[in-house]
């Protein structure tokens, strides 16, 4: 039976409210759902539909009828729902940074998620207007008008390779296609003059520093920058990954670039024993640590033959567990082992 012209207006009414067109079926509906669209209280969400509380019965509807700031509401914090659904619905509401909170947060490789599909237009289109090539699983530089382009490749190569080497026994990769190096004084859009980087799974962006006359080479500085993002981008605790810790690995990050496999034992059993047992326990929860030291003690944590407990030690920190506790679990070492060398 057809609406009365009155219940057509009312038809149309809500549906102005809702941002929202007629969905097909709708007519008759019952409406309790108009309320729930205002006042959402569902009690089943799954992708392809949700059921909501009606006046008088539950009341199954499709997502796809949804308005899109529902259906991101509903999917964001359901850690049952597929990732990838869940980095859609963000996108699709224009909530990026809500996207790449998901993504930091995943401890599997993106790759395996199967939010490709989802992030590509997103990745092609900031490519295009940073004026590079988004879908290489490579770093790319963003030219700077008027000026030759002065970041080595071979030097930027080395350096994701070096890092990806150092975090092997992580679920990678971190990030989807190109890393972007922008030049120190270049103003991109997302990147404040300030930052060094923007740890996003997407098209992430490190600000390579000015070359200064005897200054570390391009390729250590970049070490770094790629150190730290790998760390911002798995899923770290909620107060952020200890400083010594980011501190130790950057520097490693930087000698092995310099040629070197790794920085001497010897060397850093050296700087260990100097500081002594307190000083090492003292490191741990230091707010601006001391980068020798940090880099001392991280030295055995990054050898080749205890790097594969790096994923290890890294989850247990991301589980709340102390630095100390989580060392003497992974690899079996304490605060008097590092300084004895024993």
């Amino acid at each position: 039976m057809e609406h009365a012209d009155g219940d057509g207006e009312h038809q149309r009414e809500v549906d102005a409210a809702t941002g929202s067109a007629p969905a097909p079926g709708t007519d008759g509906m019952d409406p309790g759902f108009v309320l729930a669209l205002f006042e959402p209280r569902p009690q089943v969400v799954e992708v392809h539909a949700v059921v909501m509380t009606g006046a008088l019965l539950p009341v199954a509807l499709p997502t796809a009828w949804l308005p899109p700031h529902l259906r991101a509401r509903f999917f964001l914090d359901r850690t049952d729902l597929p990732l990838a659904e869940r980095v859609a619905a963000a996108f699709a509401l224009g909530r990026e940074a809500d996207a790449w909170r998901l993504l930091a947060a995943c401890t599997i490789p993106l790759s395996d998620a199967g939010i490709e599909a989802v992030v590509s237009p997103w990745r092609n289109a900031a490519g295009r207007r940073l004026g590079v090539d988004a879908s290489r699983d490579a770093l790319v530089v963003v030219p700077m008008p008027g000026a030759r382009l002065v970041t080595p490749v071979g030097q930027g190569g080395l350096a994701l390779a070096k890092v990806r080497e150092l975090f092997a026994s992580l679920p990678l990769p971190r990030w989807l296609g190109a890393v972007v190096v922008v030049p120190d004084r270049l103003v991109v859009e997302g990147l404040p003059a300030d930052r060094d980087l923007l740890s996003r799974a997407v098209l992430p962006l490190v600000r390579l520093p000015r070359p200064r006359p005897g200054a570390a080479s391009e390729g250590e500085d970049l070490a770094e920058l790629l150190t730290r993002l790998t760390l911002a981008l798995a899923a770290p605790p909620r107060t952020g990954w200890p400083p010594w810790l980011e501190t130790g690995l950057a520097r490693i990050a930087r000698v092995r670039v310099r040629g070197d496999e790794q920085p001497s034992p010897r060397d850093m059993l050296a700087v260990r024993m100097r500081a002594g047992p307190a000083a090492i326990r003292a490191l741990f929860s230091a707010t601006t640590p001391d980068s020798d030291l940090a880099m001392a003690v991280c030295a055995p944590l990054a050898h080749t033959h205890r790097r594969p407990q790096l994923g290890g030690f890294l989850d247990m920190l991301r589980n709340g567990l102390s630095a100390e506790t989580a060392l003497d679990i992974a690899y079996g070492l304490s605060a008097d082992q590092l300084a004895s060398g024993r």
